[in-house]
């Protein structure tokens, strides 16, 4: 299923990505990655958001956080020159 959420947002290239964090049962930060582009079936353009990642952050600065979404994207070959 990722793979085709990948698949099908290179295919937009363009994309917005929502992240938020919420502490899990044990303490630990869950960050989750969603990912927002456009698909195209002949000239009806619909907006998808999916679900890419879980991830967990240890640190809540500005920079730790930065530096997450970044390597997220980078471990899913996502350029952060489209988002």
């Amino acid at each position: 299923m990722r793979n085709h959420i990948l698949e099908e947002r290179k295919v937009s290239k363009y994309f917005a990505i929502m992240v938020d964090g919420t502490p899990d049962a044990s303490h630990t930060e869950q960050t989750t990655f969603i990912l927002r582009y456009l698909t195209k079936d002949g000239e009806i353009f619909t907006v998808q958001e999916r679900f890419l990642a879980f991830v967990d952050c240890f640190e809540k600065s500005d920079l730790e956080i930065a530096n997450l979404v970044l390597k997220t994207l980078e471990k899913y070959g996502i350029p952060i020159a489209d988002c």
